[in-house]
């Protein structure tokens, strides 16, 4: 079995092991878990683990090298499993330094010494790995992941990315001059900014986060858990301390009006995006044991704070929406109605294309220098193969002439698994090979995107949120008393509905496109028999 650890490659670890199975007389078999983490403590994020376990109860394997002990586990209740799948069927253990019989007494004590010592072993490890980052980012070094929107990484310190800091600067200018969050929203998306998420469109919560982040005026807290402690790291500086206070100020000014510091206990997947079509109120949403609806506040609200209402409440009185909506169906309508639109839209899917297209081009250069790798790897390779068989020709001239002396057989022996060797590596690198050309095939973009909405269907509620915070700007809600029935105006942050393909050429496709735009707004009409509360409630 093999695992990539630092100082032994995989391929050192394979080699190692198909030698001790030549050296038994034993077929092999290679259990490869490359970047696997023998840390986990949870044996099903270890797939070839789990597959190997199950060929070992059916008693498929009874010989077992691993280049050492903690490649099968780390963490005390893995690894209690896995010693009891080797002893109770008597599968004997091999290392790079030697074997280990489990039914014999001194074995099975010298293995959970060495399981014991390792995970002790890890635990310092990782304590000096974690002091260690703590240390690096005293020192001013990045603590590591993808660097916050306007910087970028270089040689492990945050530096500015000037594509993006300009952008980092135009959400401060225009939050400060007055313009909303939706505002600074479509600004980025109409200029096809890419968040770095690599989605086509920004989310509110994005937007905010960047807002409110101490980063872009020059420093961030990073706090060690374990120690306790924390260390006020600098940054360069994107945006001015000035500014930065000012906008802090109109954030928390307008949370307090908007009451977005609320105790509510609820999740509403709409609330936060419906407007009454009659008052302009924000709508609310309501969740009890047997009402479940969005409904319009104001009529609520003025029957217990305006001194000017008299007598007895009653319906109608305070605003013209009068009947509500059921949030589950009123969800589901919404949300299916969204998804379509999205996926049918010529824009989004343009969009999408653009950013396929990049990652293939970076992924082609890096191909680039991978191709030049592998073949560098194989003129060395091939050089190695004809060396070792122009040694075994030597060989057995030598034994034809009489001119040998000592053991031929086992002499051959080891040529031939020198030969085997090198064999296996160059089949190796014909596999890569393989796989990067597999890699650079043409992408079908459109069946990614079209996947991509379909997705969708399995978020979370959270989830579906933050993606309704990427396209929707809000959704007006109107009540026909005649007709009794709601309509739900739903308006996108682009023109993506019914928007269409102008190709250049129409004979030839191939000659180019372009995009026009569509309607931002789609409505949604909705019965109140089938979507709001009954009649009486």
């Amino acid at each position: 079995m093999v695992q990539s650890e630092d100082g032994t490659s995989l391929d050192t670890q394979k080699m190692d092991g198909i030698r001790k199975s030549v050296e038994l007389d034993f077929d092999h078999v290679v259990w490869n878990e490359g970047g696997k983490s023998s840390h986990s403590s949870d044996i099903e994020t270890r797939p070839v683990l789990v597959d190997l376990l199950s060929e070992i109860e059916k008693g498929n394997v009874k010989h077992l090298y691993v280049y050492n002990t903690d490649r099968l586990s780390r963490n005390d209740q893995t690894w209690s499993i896995i010693r009891w799948k080797l002893k109770s069927n008597d599968v004997v253990v091999y290392t790079n330094t030697g074997r280990i019989d489990l039914s014999n007494p001194l074995d099975d004590l010298l293995m959970g010494l060495l399981s014991e010592i390792s995970q002790y072993d890890n635990k310092i490890r990782t304590e000096r790995s974690r002091r260690g980052k703590f240390f690096k980012v005293q020192q001013g070094f990045y603590q590591g992941g993808p660097p916050p929107y306007g910087y970028k990484n270089e040689k492990k310190r945050l530096v500015e990315n000037p594509e993006e800091s300009q952008w980092v600067r135009k959400m401060y200018e225009m939050y400060l001059n007055g313009q909303s969050v939706h505002e600074i929203r479509r600004l980025l998306n109409q200029n096809q900014v890419t968040p770095r998420r690599k989605k086509p469109y920004w989310s509110l919560g994005s937007i905010n986060k960047i807002l409110r982040n101490t980063i872009y005026v020059g420093w961030y807290d990073y706090t060690d858990k374990k120690m306790g402690e924390t260390v006020c790291v600098e940054t360069p500086v994107l945006v001015d301390r000035i500014t930065w206070d000012s906008v802090q100020t109109r954030i928390n000014k307008t949370q307090e009006r908007k009451h977005q510091i609320n105790r509510s206990k609820h999740f509403y997947l709409l609330r936060d995006f419906m407007v009454c079509g009659h008052c302009g109120q924000k709508m609310s949403g309501k969740i009890g044991a047997n009402n479940h609806f969005y409904y319009c506040p104001r009529k609520e609200r003025n029957w217990v704070k305006d001194d000017n209402y008299e007598g007895t409440w009653d319906r109608g009185r305070g605003c013209s929406m009068v009947r509500s909506l059921n949030i589950g169906r009123t969800d589901q309508i919404v949300w299916d109605s969204i998804l379509k639109i999205v996926k049918e839209s010529k824009t989004l899917r343009e969009q999408y294309r653009q950013e396929v297209l990049r990652k293939v081009t970076k992924s082609r250069e890096k191909s680039v220098s991978i191709s030049k790798k592998l073949e560098k790897s194989r003129k060395s390779l091939k050089k190695d193969l004809r060396e070792v068989e122009q040694t075994i020709a030597d060989f057995e001239t030598s034994i034809l002439l009489k001119r040998h002396s000592g053991d031929p057989e086992q002499i051959r022996e080891k040529l031939n698994q020198e030969l085997e060797l090198v064999k296996e590596k160059l089949s190796g690198v014909d596999q890569e090979e393989k796989h990067l050309r597999d890699s650079q095939r043409w992408v079908n973009w459109l069946d990614q995107f079209e996947n991509d909405v379909d997705s969708k269907k399995d978020y979370s509620d959270e989830e579906k949120k933050e993606f309704l915070e990427g396209v929707l700007e809000k959704i007006v809600v109107h009540y026909d008393k005649d007709q009794n029935k709601h309509s739900l105006e739903i308006e996108f942050n682009l023109p993506i509905v019914q928007d269409e393909l102008s190709y250049l050429n129409p004979g030839r496709p191939i000659d180019g496109w372009e995009v026009l735009e569509g309607s931002s707004r789609f409505v949604n009409e909705l019965p109140v028999n089938q979507g709001g509360r009954p009649r009486g409630s």
